[in-house]
């Protein structure tokens, strides 16, 4: 009898490892364990509509898309002019995101592009402390994670055809919990690993109103 009840335990404990509607089937492995790894950004795609007004009644439409795809990072956007990010095609040099098990992360993307008058190979960085969010709504325990930010920083170098070199580097730091993004994993396997999310982000400020939708999926793997 009490081999009976250990071993209905224990088909029911690896019953439940399985959580995301990809995640497998019953794995030996914790959830902690599985999405710690250094792992490669495989894909990532992202959308971002900004719609509203600014203070002088004027309405704001802002459209941004980015897609990486394992060799290759596209950004399209409305803004064609002086626009304050990357816009084009560029090669993709490095793309990692490393999890640790102490609960921090680091996030890498080197690209580069060129133009007529340079070539340019821009690093960001974007790292913090990350957990798992326990049952909530309709999502089960461990089903959904958060990324707290400390801090993004961007280093661009500008190779110039005329032989010059130019560097631009900023950085920004956040206090803990001031900046996080929560995705809902949908796939949390040893080797591949699948998060998004659907984001609305009411933005006020002294310039406009606007609402803020991010639809974003990322594809990690081993």
């Amino acid at each position: 009898m009490k081999n009976k009840i250990i071993l209905i335990s224990f088909i029911a404990l690896l019953f439940s490892c399985k959580k995301g509607e990809k995640d497998p089937f019953i794995s030996l492995i914790s959830r902690k364990s599985r999405l710690s790894n250094e792992w490669k950004i495989d894909s990532w795609k992202e959308n971002q509509i900004n719609s509203g007004f600014n203070t002088s009644n004027q309405s704001i439409d802002l459209k941004i898309s980015r897609n990486l795809d394992q060799n290759t990072f596209v950004v399209e956007s409305d803004i064609t002019f002086l626009a304050p990010f990357f816009i084009g095609t560029a090669s993709v040099i490095e793309a990692k995101w490393k999890i640790n098990k102490k609960g921090e992360w680091e996030k890498t993307l080197i690209y580069e592009y060129s133009t007529q008058n340079y070539t340019n190979v821009t690093t960001e960085r974007t790292k913090g402390f990350w957990n798992f969010i326990g049952k909530g709504n309709e999502f089960k325990n461990k089903e959904r994670v958060v990324f707290h930010i400390t801090s993004k920083s961007k280093k661009e170098i500008f190779n110039n055809t005329d032989g010059t070199t130019l560097t631009n580097e900023s950085i920004e730091e956040f206090n803990n919990g001031d900046n996080s993004v929560v995705y809902e994993i949908v796939q949390l396997k040893s080797k591949e690993v699948i998060i998004k999310r659907n984001s609305l982000y009411d933005n006020l400020t002294q310039a406009s109103h606007s609402i803020i939708e991010i639809n974003e999926e990322y594809i990690l793997k081993k």
